[in-house]
């Protein structure tokens, strides 16, 4: 994140790293400024946008609905992109669907494309009836990141359409998927993906293929350094995630009033939650650090034991109210994990250039 104070990049998430001026209280500055209008506020979408900080999700999803100001809501759902929350689908699908401007529909559906969207896929094929053919373009490039076969099936079917500029659209996209395209005249007599020709070298390939694959097992072997180093930071990475999932089930028991059979669903999520910390916390104790590596594993170990600790007393028998009187904790333990996962990815880098 670029601190406000120096203008310079930091590579921690709390304090800035060149002049240790408070990076969250920042945001915290930059979220009360979305509220006022003015040039600069497309300017703090832009820069929350890459914070990668779950609590400006939120405000940044409420412009993108219904700002009054078109750039400021595009400039907010391509925030949306880079922020990585999946949990904003739902919101895209609606703007998808009845947004009133062309830009935001297209620009939604974009968007959903870069998240890997898969709930939104029919969303995304009704799209293709709409009246604006750069909307069509945007949704077609979205069924192209999904690549199902009842997304490949829409793209084809678009082949046909009236606007030149939809056909290539969708032409181009089922090229770069691998797929080619038969023609019976004006008409498509069939979409098939390519298939490799045999030739005369097939023996030879093969013979090079199992010395590189032997030669990559031998070295894999023969650096148990770097081994370490890849299988940690895939631990850390799905922690990470399963941290968004478990700020995630934080909101949805912070609304008041909450339904037993509600609470309920969140006491079955977050018992899935654990289990993935569990088994985060398994693939770690079966890798051997390096010596060089034992001070990150051992963080890397202690921040999963509180993430366990903490999912697995959220839900008691009466969790709803031991929930409310620690919310703020639970989200500060949260915030600080997540801080500190990305703080271990920088000393894994460091020491990995030191090898």
């Amino acid at each position: 994140m670029r601190c406000l104070k120096c203008d310079k990049e930091s590579i921690s998430r709390d304090t800035c790293s060149n002049c240790g001026a408070s990076l969250k209280e920042q945001i915290q500055e930059m979220i009360k400024e979305l509220n006022k209008k003015g040039k600069n506020k497309k300017g703090v979408i832009k820069t929350l946008g890459t914070t990668k900080d779950l609590r400006v999700v939120v405000p940044i999803l409420e412009i993108a609905m219904k700002d009054d100001d078109l750039d400021c809501r595009l400039e907010a759902i391509e925030a949306l992109a880079e922020l990585q929350d999946r949990d904003v689908v739902d919101a895209l699908m609606g703007s998808l669907l009845k947004d009133k401007m062309p830009e935001i529909r297209g620009a939604a559906a974009e968007t959903i494309g870069r998240l890997k969207g898969h709930k939104a896929q029919e969303a995304l094929i009704k799209t293709l009836d709409d009246n604006v053919p750069e909307v069509k373009m945007k949704a077609l490039k979205a069924l192209e990141e999904l690549a199902t076969r009842d997304c490949i099936n829409a793209m084809a079917r678009m082949l046909t359409a009236q606007d030149p500029r939809v056909e290539r659209a969708a032409l181009e996209g089922l090229q770069r998927l691998g797929y080619e395209i038969k023609w019976d005249g004006d008409r498509v007599a069939e979409v098939k993906f390519k298939s490799v020709k045999r030739s005369n070298f097939i023996i030879p390939v093969i013979f090079i293929m199992l010395i590189v694959t032997a030669g990559f097992f031998i070295y894999k072997s023969a650096n148990p350094e770097k081994n370490y180093a890849a299988g940690v930071e895939h631990i850390i990475t799905n922690c990470e995630f399963t941290g968004k999932e478990l700020f995630s089930l934080n909101q949805e028991l912070e609304k008041s009033n909450l339904e037993q059979t509600k609470i309920s669903q969140i006491n079955v999520k977050s018992g899935s939650v654990e289990a993935k910390f569990r088994n985060l916390r398994n693939s770690l104790n079966s890798l051997k650090p390096p010596l060089k590596y034992n001070a990150i594993h051992t963080e890397l170990g202690k921040i999963l034991d509180i993430y366990i600790s903490r999912t697995r007393g959220l839900i008691s028998e009466n969790m709803y109210i031991d929930f409310k009187k620690n919310i703020d904790d639970n989200y500060k333990m949260i915030e600080d994990c997540q801080g500190r996962l990305v703080e271990l990815k920088l000393q894994i880098k460091k020491v990995k250039s030191d090898l």
